[in-house]
């Protein structure tokens, strides 16, 4: 039968005992990910490695000779030498889709407290602030409302295209940049651009990129200047 390794189990709340009738399954609940010798300790003999945050080199793979297959246990793979894998026949997987949801929620979250400053009246409130305020109305900092205004989507696969669906649905027009340029919505308030002119046109612009070398540092300072001074900048990629 395999053996198969999980290096950082304890990460993931899942029975991890439906992985035992494919093979021997070795649990680690937390490898450190600076300790080079104790991951290939681990990982040593196994054909199947599963893992989340990881990462596996290019040395340390050439020191697994039986392995067959990289599961990573979530949507981005950079911490997997690919390169290094498909010299060795190493097939990497990936986990695309199950955080499509969640991510999105996320994303609108941290805009809302970004325009609303819902955390900071809160705390406010509680402080006496309202009550000793003269005026009928209070906030402290004007609201930003969302209708109209433009939210740049940076990546437009499925969890840009989530996000895109919710803040268009807030009224907001979209531009979106993507390689592909696929999977285009039907409205008449959307619009593809690059990266430059997202930053330099977009009130909002959320990040949703996978780390690649091409993406790693994308946003610099010369493209922070280009964003006007009003504008949101939400990265969950």
């Amino acid at each position: 039968m395999a053996l198969i390794t999980v290096l950082d189990a304890g990460t993931l709340a899942v029975d991890w005992s439906a992985l035992e009738s494919y093979g021997d399954v070795r649990l680690f609940p937390n490898t450190p990910h600076g300790d080079v010798a104790l991951i290939k300790e681990r990982c040593a003999g196994a054909q199947v490695v599963l893992l989340n945050k990881v990462p596996l080199t290019r040395e340390i793979l050439a020191a697994l000779p039986e392995l067959k297959c990289v599961c990573v246990l979530a949507t981005g793979y950079n911490v997997v030498d690919t390169a290094a894998a498909r010299e060795r026949g190493i097939v990497v997987c990936n986990v695309p889709a199950y955080s499509t949801d969640s991510v999105a929620q996320h994303t609108l979250a941290l805009l809302m407290e970004l325009t609303n400053r819902v955390c900071a009246h809160n705390q406010s409130v509680h402080r006496g602030d309202w009550v000793k305020c003269d005026k009928f109305w209070y906030q402290l900092s004007p609201i930003s409302e969302l209708a109209g205004k433009t939210a740049g989507i940076v990546g437009f696969g499925a969890i840009g295209q989530k996000v895109a669906v919710v803040l268009h649905a807030l009224g907001m027009k979209i531009m979106a940049a993507s390689r592909s340029r696929k999977n285009a919505p039907d409205w008449k308030d959307f619009s593809w651009g690059s990266v430059e002119e997202i930053f330099e046109s977009a009130d909002i612009v959320s990040l949703h990129l996978p780390q690649t070398e091409e993406t790693k540092q994308m946003v610099n300072a010369a493209l922070l200047q280009k964003m006007k001074p009003t504008a949101f900048l939400i990265n969950t990629a």
